[in-house]
């Protein structure tokens, strides 16, 4: 648009030709011919199973992320505009949880009573609190007066609460799903407060670099795992193979498998 002499180029044949011209019609038709293959990207938007769930079990999830992703920035940007106290961090955090509550109340009744049965847990619309409690609790760690936890103990505490909890999760969230979903962000915004603000051999292991690595390895994991348990869950139930050993043994392939496809994924975008 600019030459080096800093005078000005007209592109308006350019725009003419682009927007004018027989190619606008083509371009525009292989943009909606392309963008075909992405609706699936935003199937979990729909708020109904029949098609968040009904292609693979795992792009529900994928499309999920995908809708959370493209408002991240516009979340951060507004959560962003002013700096904050802790004080006013705090009071957001609990206005978030408040509302993701409201919310959440809200959905599971229109998931029981209309004819739309997937906006609970399925679609972005509730998850995407996560996302910005998560923004919230980043900004607070990130602050430069943070107290520091001292006491080593503490991340042992984490530990075994989280243990707990998964232990007693399942047999809580028929009865009062809601509260689950509270206890899931409150335990997790511990997590994260006391892995960045203490030390210890807890927080020292997430620490080593084979951690971090499988850290990055997880999300070909996640990918990877569900076809492969498919995949060998269908031949197992040809040859009929039912015993304890076959059980073994199809949950051993099944890790194998997962964890040399995620490897050998994370390898090549390494090369990439």
């Amino acid at each position: 648009m600019f030459d080096f002499n800093g005078k000005y180029n007209s592109i308006l044949y350019i725009y003419e030709y682009n927007c004018v011209g027989g190619d606008f019609q083509d371009a525009l038709l292989k943009i909606v011919i392309e963008s075909i293959p992405c609706i699936f990207l935003v199937q979990s938007a729909i708020g109904l199973k029949v098609f968040s769930h009904s292609f693979n079990s795992v792009s529900w999830f994928l499309s999920t992320l995908f809708c959370i992703y493209i408002l991240s920035p516009i979340i951060m940007l507004i959560l962003t505009r002013k700096p904050c106290s802790k004080k006013k961090l705090i009071k957001k955090m609990i206005f978030v949880l408040i509302t993701y509550v409201i919310v959440t109340v809200m959905f599971i009744k229109i998931d029981n009573n209309t004819f739309f049965d997937d906006l609970c847990y399925g679609s972005p619309y509730r998850r995407i609190f996560y996302v910005v409690f998560g923004m919230l609790i980043a900004m607070y760690t990130n602050l430069e007066n943070n107290t520091k936890i001292k006491n080593k103990f503490v991340p042992y505490v984490m530990v075994l609460l989280s243990i707990l909890w998964i232990l007693l999760r399942n047999r809580t969230y028929t009865y009062v799903p809601v509260v689950c979903y509270i206890i899931d962000i409150i335990i997790c915004a511990i997590i994260i407060i006391v892995l960045v603000n203490s030390k210890g051999r807890i927080v020292s292991f997430f620490e080593k670099p084979v951690m971090v690595k499988l850290g990055d390895m997880s999300m070909y994991l996640f990918l990877i795992h569900y076809p492969i348990r498919m995949y060998v869950g269908l031949i197992w139930n040809k040859l009929q193979i039912h015993s304890w050993i076959g059980l073994i043994t199809e949950i051993s392939i099944i890790i194998a498998f997962s964890m040399i496809g995620s490897y050998t994924c994370y390898i090549a975008k390494k090369k990439n």
